[in-house]
């Protein structure tokens, strides 16, 4: 089980590293080796075969609080983080998805889970927000530019039902998938329920109706003559 200063086997032994006082866990995962994985305050750590390491940090942001990990079918782990967006670790290295464009995950992702489509929600403080896994790997793999990164989440926010924007977590997973393949997620007014079979997507544009036009705010008739 994971403390607020340590990490503690079933044994009630203490495992977390004494050179290390401020080993704080937010959340731990089971991989399918075996291994623990713990998001800290200070980043990911990885507990095997007796001991620990550390997942390195590339992009040397000072401080990683990780909020939430899962681990997808292909053995990669993405994290979710408290100030630094959203993280890919393949291969033991860590790749931080460029959300320049998308400050709202410079905040905190409390959850992070994929459901049976492929598809990857995040529950953030500030919205659910959902994209593909192949988009979220090309985009860490670098082919698309900050830019184009925004076009590829969805997001969801009231105005699509939920009672609130902002969802629970940072201490420990605040999201599950049943065997029906829904999703379920702590939000600050209750529970959020997503069944991804019934999503649709709205792909038609909307009609363009022009209901008024002005000039010099004055509103011209129709008919008018606009002068060049």
């Amino acid at each position: 089980m994971g403390t607020y200063g340590s990490a503690t086997a079933a044994s009630i032994d203490t495992v977390a590293e004494k050179d290390d006082p401020d080993f704080r866990i937010f959340t731990i995962i089971e991989d399918h080796q075996g291994d623990l994985w713990f998001g800290t305050v200070h980043g990911v750590r990885v507990f095997s075969k007796g001991r620990f390491r550390d997942i390195p940090n590339p992009a040397n942001i000072p401080e990683i609080v990780v909020t939430a990990i899962y681990e997808d079918e292909d053995g990669d782990f993405w994290i979710g983080t408290h100030s630094a967006g959203i993280g890919r670790i393949r291969n033991g290295q860590l790749t931080f998805l460029p959300m320049e464009r998308m400050p709202i995950f410079k905040r905190m992702v409390t959850s992070v889970i994929e459901d049976d489509q492929g598809t990857f929600w995040f529950g953030t403080n500030h919205g659910l927000f959902s994209a593909s896994r192949k988009d979220l790997n090309d985009i860490a793999d670098g082919k698309y530019s900050p830019e184009q990164v925004v076009s590829h989440f969805k997001t969801y926010g009231i105005a699509d039902g939920l009672l609130s924007s902002e969802f629970s977590g940072g201490s420990q997973s605040s999201a599950i998938k049943d065997r029906d393949g829904k999703i379920f997620l702590a939000g600050t007014m209750g529970v959020v329920e997503v069944d991804p079979a019934t999503l649709r997507s709205n792909t038609p544009k909307p009609p363009v109706v022009v209901e008024r036009v002005t000039m010099d705010d004055i509103p011209l008739k129709n008919g008018a003559i606009i002068p060049a």
